[in-house]
């Protein structure tokens, strides 16, 4: 096999990683509006999943600089994306020549995790 795709799909189910990003590159009160929000953006996501996303990017990144939302995606991401990713999955994915990956998650904050 030469070619592989990947797919990290988007669900409310997944505010971790918004979280995670609130948190360490925002604040704790960034996380708790997040986490006070999320019922109503869960709702919102069985209507319209990619405005759902969009509120959970713009409330997790809104005010924060590029490189503080970059150095969260290199430090923190990464190793919960991996725990997320299923081993055989990742072999699999590793052992080909080319790689594709569609995601619907902003791109910086995979970026680091799949050049890795």
């Amino acid at each position: 096999m030469n070619n592989a795709t990947y797919r990290i799909q988007y669900s409310a189910l997944s505010i971790s990683y918004f979280l995670l990003l609130s948190l360490e590159a925002g604040s704790p009160l960034r996380a708790f509006l997040l986490l006070a929000l999320y019922p109503l953006l869960f709702l919102l996501s069985l209507c319209d999943p990619s405005l759902s996303l969009q509120i959970f990017v713009f409330i997790s990144t809104a005010g924060l600089s590029f490189s503080q939302v970059q150095g969260v995606s290199k430090a923190v991401l990464p190793k919960f994306f991996l725990e997320d990713l299923h081993s055989q999955t990742f072999e699999v994915f590793m052992s080909c020549s080319k790689r594709y990956v569609v995601t619907s998650y902003p791109r910086v904050m995979v970026e680091y995790f799949l050049r890795e």
